[in-house]
């Protein structure tokens, strides 16, 4: 007689006690402090992602944990290289193919200062943007379904004007990012791309006219996970006033 073998639970898809608990102990990992509202709405966040992925797979098939690690913590990481980059006041953030609104939607709950605009073509996505910012009352918050090249220099600006700079997250190249954000940029643009370890090749092809100011290492929870943080902005072609950090 064959022995059955016995069939494996499926690993849970919903947000748990667990997962409440690891996503408190990933903020201490990547050493960030969360107010207590800021990590109920990273809950909440996480909560409405793993719901719709359910129906619209907006990550793909992913267990509650490894939306977790792979997708929100992982996209935190990019804090502490990202707020010692960007200017202080007056700036706009704006990511590119933002997808389920990484790295853009966990940026805005920790900075809810900074204007945000999350750039998505794709309907379901930006159904489900909408949705997150209206629950979790994110309201420095701007979703605009459309491709990058596709939105005006003046969508970006916003009233005060401010200073857009643009990050992406598992979106394209280095040198198709810089090349669709170049018409958007103006005088003291940054470009932020989170990449993996191995990104010099991506380097080697950029165009002349991208300036490289860092590729900034992240502190990841996965010790097998090596992620950079590229920190670019097109050269000027007079000398620039702006107060950006040194290139190191």
């Amino acid at each position: 007689m064959v022995a059955l073998r016995q069939a494996t639970a499926p690993a849970p898809a919903e947000w748990s006690s667990a997962e409440t608990e690891a996503l408190a102990s990933g903020l201490r990992d990547l050493g960030l402090v969360a107010t207590p509202g800021q990590a109920a709405t990273l809950r909440r966040y996480g909560e409405l992602l793993l719901k719709w992925n359910r129906t619209y797979n907006l990550l793909g098939a992913t267990t509650a944990a490894d939306m977790l690690e792979q997708h929100l913590l992982d996209s935190l990481a990019i804090l502490p290289a990202l707020t010692s980059w960007l200017p202080p006041v007056s700036s706009t953030l704006v990511d590119v193919g933002s997808g389920a609104g990484l790295p853009g939607l966990v940026l805005a709950v920790m900075l809810p200062e900074l204007p945000i605009v999350l750039v998505e073509p794709v309907g379901k996505k930006t159904a489900f943007l909408r949705q997150v910012v209206g629950e979790c009352r994110l309201s420095r918050v701007t979703v605009h379904e459309a491709r990058i090249e596709e939105i005006p220099a003046a969508a970006l600006v916003g009233e005060p004007a401010t200073l857009p700079h643009f990050i992406c997250r598992a979106f394209t190249s280095l040198e198709r990012f810089s090349n669709l954000c170049a018409p958007l940029l103006q005088e003291g643009s940054l470009l932020f791309a989170m990449k993996a370890a191995k990104v010099t090749q991506e380097l080697e092809q950029l165009g002349q006219g991208v300036e490289v100011l860092a590729v900034e290492p992240l502190r990841t929870i996965e010790k097998d996970v090596r992620r950079n943080l590229v920190v670019m902005r097109m050269k000027q072609s007079r000398p620039s006033s702006d107060s950006t950090r040194p290139v190191r």
